[in-house]
C-alpha cells in the first residue's frame, strides 16, 4: 500500500451499518498512484450516500494533489538548482540541496557578499529556502553573517590548503616555483587545468616582480580561458587536439589584446610548436606589458599535470632573457619536477 493509499484509508468515514463482509466485494479502481476502493454497490450501502460523497471528494482531492506535483515536476528543467530532476551534464543525478549550497557560495564569492534577497534573486528560490541554506552554511562555517549581510567564512580556508597540502604536484614542483622566483627576480606560477579552466596551484614573486595584488586576486576564482597564458599553452600542449577544440569551444577565445590569439586553427598551429620545442610563450596576450614563459609538466604515466611558468613586464623579458634564458630556466624545472613526481611517495 501506498503512501496516498493509506491518507485515502485514513480518511474513509467509518461504517454506520453491520454488513456480511464476505458477501462484500468491492470494485478496484487504478489510480495514477496506485489501487483504491470503488465506493460504490455494496460500499455504498454500507457507509450511506454522505460518506460515499465525502470519500469521493477525498479521492478526487488526492488524484488532483498527484496531478499537480507531476505537472510541477515536469516544469523545472534538468540542471536548475530548484529543479526536481537533477543531472549533470554527464547524465548523473545530483543532489538539489547541494547544486543549491555551491550556487550560493558561487554568488558569495561573485558578489563579495550579499544579503538573503539578494541571494534569493540571484538563485532564483524563496528567500525562505536561501535563508535555510545560509543558516546550514553558517552552522558547517563556510558562511558568516554580518547584520544582514553574508560572506564566505574561514572553514574554507582549511579547505584549500587541504587541497594544495595534498596535491603531489605542489609538492613536486614547491621548491622549484621558489627557486625560479627567487632567481628571476619576476613572478614564478604552478598552474593546473580542471574542466577547462587554470587554477593556480602555487605562486611565489621576486624581489622584481609586478603586479602582486593582480596575482593574489586573480587566485580568487578560475581563469577561465587558457589560450592567453603560457602556462595555458604549456598545458593545452599536453592534451589530444580533439580536447583542445572541445576547452575553446565550451569556454571561448576572447581576445584581451592585439596579440590574442583568436582562431582555433593559428592556437593548434602553434601547440605543436610547443610539443617540439618544450615550452610556450605569451607575447602581451593576456595583458598589455607582460610577458610570460611556461613549460609543461607531465606524471609518471605521461598525462600533463600542469606547467610551470615565469612572467614579468616586457621591460625586462626582452631579447636572449625572453628568447633563450627563461626557457631553459622553465623546461629545466619542469623535468625536475618530473622525476620528483616519480619519487614523491617513495619512502
Amino acid at each position: 500500500m501506498t503512501v496516498l493509499d493509506r491518507i485515502a484509508n485514513d480518511l474513509r468515514p467509518r461504517r454506520t451499518v453491520k454488513q456480511n463482509v464476505r458477501s462484500f466485494k468491492p470494485t478496484i479502481i487504478h489510480y495514477p498512484w496506485g489501487s483504491v476502493l470503488d465506493p460504490s454497490n455494496r460500499f455504498q450501502s454500507s457507509i450511506g450516500i454522505e460518506g460515499v460523497s465525502k470519500f469521493q471528494r477525498t479521492i478526487h482531492f488526492i488524484q488532483d494533489v498527484h496531478n499537480r506535483m507531476f505537472v510541477i515536476s515536469k516544469k523545472y528543467k534538468p540542471g536548475r538548482p530548484d529543479g526536481t530532476d537533477m543531472k549533470d551534464d554527464t547524465g548523473s543525478r545530483t543532489v538539489q540541496s547541494v547544486e543549491v549550497a555551491t550556487s550560493v557560495i558561487d554568488h558569495l564569492r561573485e558578489r563579495k557578499g550579499g544579503t538573503v534577497s539578494e541571494l534569493a534573486n540571484a538563485v532564483d528560490l524563496s528567500p525562505a529556502s536561501i535563508h535555510s541554506h545560509l543558516a546550514t552554511l553558517k552552522q558547517a562555517g563556510f558562511v558568516v553573517q554580518h547584520g544582514n549581510e553574508y560572506d564566505l567564512g574561514p572553514q574554507l580556508l582549511t579547505l584549500g590548503e587541504y587541497v594544495r597540502n595534498h596535491s603531489e604536484l605542489y609538492q613536486a614542483a614547491k621548491e622549484q616555483v621558489e627557486r625560479l622566483a627567487t632567481e628571476s627576480g619576476e613572478s614564478a606560477h604552478l598552474i593546473i587545468e580542471h574542466d577547462g579552466r587554470m587554477f593556480t596551484l602555487y605562486e611565489r614573486f621576486g624581489s622584481n616582480a609586478v603586479g602582486v595584488e593582480y596575482h593574489d586576486r586573480k587566485r580568487e576564482k578560475p581563469l577561465n580561458h587558457t589560450h592567453c597564458t603560457a602556462a595555458g599553452k604549456s598545458i593545452l600542449s599536453g592534451l589530444a587536439d580533439e580536447r583542445v577544440e572541445t576547452i575553446l569551444q565550451e569556454r571561448g577565445m576572447p581576445m584581451n589584446t592585439e596579440n590574442t590569439i583568436t582562431d582555433p586553427e593559428d592556437l593548434l598551429e602553434e601547440l605543436a610548436e610547443v610539443r617540439d620545442l618544450g615550452y610556450a610563450f605569451a607575447d602581451e596576450e593576456q595583458m598589455q606589458g607582460i610577458r610570460a614563459v611556461g613549460a609543461p609538466i607531465f606524471g609518471p604515466r605521461g598525462e600533463v599535470e600542469g606547467a610551470i611558468a615565469i612572467s614579468g613586464p616586457v621591460s625586462r623579458l626582452r631579447g636572449s632573457r625572453f628568447k633563450e634564458e627563461f626557457p631553459e630556466e622553465v623546461t629545466r624545472a619542469a623535468n625536475i619536477c618530473e622525476v620528483n613526481l616519480q619519487t614523491v611517495n617513495v619512502d
